[in-house]
């Protein structure tokens, strides 16, 4: 056939099948057999060939409005029958946001994709209604955008906020609970509990990796005067190829574990100019602490105290259910 017709509420609308056939929904409806020739309950021939054949024999969308499907009509016909797809000025913003629930519903892939840049280009402030459409619709960039949008609003020092608590209002209690997890470990990075156990390695749900301060890293030395001092070389040098590292620098370690408190081997603790350990001198296996004078092997694990943040990393791992639904 042609063209399917459609029962939407009380109307009947006719629509190229070629246009419905980008929906793995109506694919699978049209590649289901069709019985034919049954008898009515009068006794009669059905002749009026598959569902969706004829206006007397429509495919019902039970639940759905046909102001909606009009608008989605608008842009998945021309895409799929060679004409111009609508731009900003055929379609407002609340417009395409029906096209992306139904393209997204009936899975419309081509269709979502184009909704989803048209939207992209209308919602750059509009943080909230961002991230509740990319969790309602599974919209990785609108999910991640809208929660750093609103966090960095969150983190606003200033007395005139670019946020008030009414604008979260659309947003579940779980993730209002979420950002203002977020917005805490970046104030106060040593305030928050993860989602992994309190005793791990780097596996599960836990961050394949952290971003930790140079001169956070602590003395493990448990001697008479139990030490807990900064455990860095001389003004933070590498010992190989003396590059000196700020106080505020930061690496990122794969190598870590939890124990009370983040432990990370000395030997992990990389130099960003040579790539060794920066506690490590022509391969030398043990460095001495400069305050307690013990000695420890450079495998050995060590405190380090002040975890820095990427907002992106926090997102990702608040939001993991959420993002892995995403496409």
């Amino acid at each position: 056939m042609a063209n399917v017709f459609l029962k939407i509420e009380d109307e009947i609308i006719s629509v190229p099948r070629a246009s419905l056939v980008i929906s793995e929904v109506f694919e699978d409806m049209f590649q289901a057999p069709q019985a034919q020739g049954e008898q009515g309950e009068e006794g009669t021939t059905d002749e009026e060939g598959p569902e969706g054949g004829a206006a007397t024999n429509p495919i019902v969308l039970e639940g759905e409005k046909i102001a909606k499907w009009r608008t989605l009509i608008k842009v998945l016909v021309p895409m799929t029958t060679g004409g111009n797809v609508p731009t900003g000025l055929y379609l407002s913003l609340p417009d395409w946001v029906q096209v992306l629930k139904l393209a997204t519903k009936y899975n419309m892939a081509p269709v979502r994709t184009r909704a989803i840049e048209a939207i992209t280009v209308r919602i750059v402030y509009q943080q909230t209604q961002k991230l509740k459409w990319g969790l309602e619709y599974h919209v990785e960039p609108f999910l991640v955008g809208g929660a750093a949008g609103i966090v960095n609003s969150l983190l606003d020092s200033t007395l005139n906020l670019s946020l008030s608590m009414s604008e979260l209002a659309p947003l579940s209690p779980k993730t209002i609970n979420k950002l203002f997890w977020i917005e805490k470990a970046m104030r106060s990075p040593g305030s928050v509990q993860h989602i992994h156990p309190f005793k791990c390695y780097p596996k599960g749900n836990a961050p394949s990796s952290i971003r930790l301060k140079y001169s956070s890293v602590k003395c493990r030395s448990k001697g008479k005067n139990w030490c807990a001092k900064p455990m860095y070389p001389d003004n933070l040098a590498c010992l190989t190829c003396n590059h000196r590292h700020g106080a505020d620098e930061t690496f990122v370690v794969t190598g870590w574990e939890v124990n009370v408190t983040i432990r990370v081997a000395l030997s992990k603790i990389l130099c960003k100019q040579c790539g060794k350990s920066i506690y490590s001198k022509n391969g030398k296996k043990w460095y001495q602490c400069l305050a307690c004078k013990e000695e420890f092997h450079i495998n050995s694990g060590h405190p380090a105290t002040v975890r820095v943040y990427d907002l992106d990393e926090l997102i990702q791992e608040a939001f993991k259910e959420e993002i892995e639904l995403c496409y």
